[in-house]
């Protein structure tokens, strides 16, 4: 039997991935105890049916610092032929201890995308696609691992995902769904799956299962 997939989901501190873990697994439990940005550890949920695991979730820390980040890999790549692939600067990051403590949950985070067949990077449409949000998308895309983009908070501000679509087209990702953790639709979620079919088809039957389970109840 293969392994599960095993998707990441990472963004900025309070943007709603445990929320999204919760409603994808449907375990309420894990936002029990949990205040809005407090995930302090990445931690992983497995989704299974009939005994058989499918899809693994991996909940991250928020990233607060990327553009700190990204300076101290540029400093430490190389230039030319000699220059780090972006995984080995981040490994090489992770592995050094004079990083200061301040950036304890990006390495988490780091540390869970690292683990991950895809990176689900997860916006909050009421927030400006700017900034630090863009170099976390940046700071992601250095893993080297297939990257979605999900829309969230749609809820709240109708009509906002404009400005992150394009951000995120620009910035290489492609693979963009809406995919709302308070109003958690149908349609959305099998977009999610469809998406993640097109990344990873090697993994198909895994995401026909699970939106066939969906569609029956």
């Amino acid at each position: 039997m293969s392994a599960p997939l095993t998707i990441a989901l990472a963004g900025h501190a309070s943007v709603g991935k445990t929320s999204l873990v919760s409603a994808l697994t449907r375990d309420a439990s894990l936002l029990l105890g949990e205040s809005a940005g407090t995930t302090r550890a990445h931690y992983s949920k497995t989704f299974a049916i009939d005994g058989v695991q499918l899809l693994t979730f991996v909940d991250t820390p928020g990233f607060e610092f990327a553009s700190r980040i990204n300076a101290w890999l540029d400093a430490r790549a190389g230039e030319g032929s000699a220059r780090s692939d972006g995984r080995s600067t981040i490994e090489e990051f992770l592995a050094d201890p004079t990083v200061h403590a301040r950036h304890a949950p990006e390495r988490d985070a780091l540390r869970g995308v690292l683990q991950a067949d895809v990176i689900a990077y997860v916006a909050d449409v009421v927030l400006p696609p700017e900034g630090q949000l863009v170099q976390e998308v940046r700071l992601l895309r250095r893993a080297g691992v297939p990257m979605i983009g999900i829309l969230n908070n749609l809820h709240a501000q109708e009509g906002a995902t404009a400005r992150w679509v394009e951000m995120l087209r620009r910035e290489g990702i492609d693979a963009i769904v809406q995919l709302d953790a308070l109003r958690f639709r149908a349609a959305q979620e099998r977009g999610f799956y469809e998406a993640l079919r097109v990344l990873r088809p090697e993994h198909a039957a895994a995401f026909a299962r699970v939106s066939g389970l969906r569609a029956e109840r």
